[in-house]
């Protein structure tokens, strides 16, 4: 029983070891676990603030990649506000308004018109079909 209680005690320590090199403040006592109200909340750190997500991803560096995550940038504010636009009025009844230009769900799964591509668009900017591409691929064999 000595024996038995002597590696019990050991593994209570060192798990309280391994617990506070992980944890930054020190575990509470039993006494004090005991001590607390069932609805009490903890006094936990405070989370970190999360960074935005962001919209797009831009891969290139330097000055042309400043440039275009810019004129990425000043497309994403006026997108936004005609799809709200066109959405809000389809919701009031208005079925015929265009939706922006790459508004893929919108088109496909609600059959909505949609306006044309913007001139020099970069986030919109059409690119190839699936059908496109696998013929491309097909004339590549």
């Amino acid at each position: 029983m000595e024996r038995l209680a002597y590696h019990m005690k050991r593994m209570a320590r060192e798990a309280v070891q391994r617990i506070t090199t992980v944890h930054k403040r020190p575990a509470l006592e039993p006494e004090a676990v005991m001590a607390l109200h069932p609805w009490s909340e903890p006094k936990t750190l405070r989370e970190s603030s999360g960074k935005r997500v962001p919209t797009f991803r831009i891969g290139m560096g330097g000055a042309v990649g400043r440039e275009v995550k810019v004129q990425a940038a000043e497309e994403v504010h006026p997108f936004r506000s005609e799809h709200e636009e066109a959405r809000l009025a389809r919701k009031g009844g208005e079925f015929e308004r265009e939706f922006p230009h790459g508004t893929y769900n919108v088109r496909e799964h609600h059959d909505a018109p949609m306006a044309p591509e913007h001139s020099g668009a970069f986030l919109t900017k059409s690119g190839p079909t699936l059908d496109e591409v696998k013929a491309e691929l097909q004339k590549q064999r």
